[in-house]
């Protein structure tokens, strides 16, 4: 059952970290996006969604944008996930339980990350929410010897021991919480550009 509740509270969403977000700024800063929505999952024991009234900076405030959903479980603190899922739960044990299979296939953006593709998870006792990277980022760099020899189409990453994507678990326990996918998902991430890059003895991919 649906049950709407606290819609007149207000949230603030603070980037703790620079290599965080949806999309990184000229400056290395990460920033977020207008209608950005996030999970929060409140000391109330609901579920609601929250979106970012105003983006283009690190700080953010969040504002209500949907009907409540009970969720049953004692929370301590105000947890919150990005990107919103209404198919994300948060275990009495303070671990989120989030479907990441998106990660298997990614759009190239140049100097930055899909949009909606960093995952981040915050903590606190009041309404202000740190939030904190769940996954890594990897920066690489491609050149060639002769200008226009070769054009990238996408790029195949690939782990030998863990999964990329997939079902994960993120323990809200630390300071500084880490994703890790369970059994399901592959190994492999793909990263795939909408146009092919030219590569250039002068320039590369970032």
């Amino acid at each position: 059952q649906l049950v709407q509740k606290d819609t007149n509270e207000v949230f603030t969403g603070i980037i703790k970290v620079e290599d965080s977000r949806t999309s990184l700024g000229d400056n290395g800063m990460v920033i977020w996006s207008d209608n950005d929505v996030v999970s929060i999952f409140k000391k109330s024991g609901y579920h609601q969604k929250y979106k970012v009234e105003k983006g283009g900076n690190a700080n953010a405030t969040f504002k209500y944008a949907g009907e409540s959903q009970e969720h049953n479980v004692e929370l301590d603190k105000n947890y919150a996930v990005y990107p919103y899922s209404d198919e994300h739960t948060i275990t009495a044990e303070k671990k989120f339980e989030l479907d990441l299979s998106s990660l298997e296939n990614q759009v190239y953006t140049e100097n930055s990350f899909e949009n909606g593709e960093s995952v981040m998870t915050a903590k606190s006792a009041n309404t202000e929410l740190y939030f904190y990277n769940a996954l890594s980022m990897i920066r690489f760099k491609l050149w060639s010897d002769v200008p226009g020899a070769y054009s990238i189409n996408k790029i195949t990453l690939t782990s030998a021991n863990n999964n990329l994507n997939g079902e994960a678990s993120v323990d809200m326990t630390p300071d500084k919480p880490v994703a890790i996918f369970n059994g399901t998902g592959t190994k492999t991430s793909t990263l795939t550009a909408g146009e092919a890059v030219v590569l250039t003895t002068s320039g590369s991919i970032d």
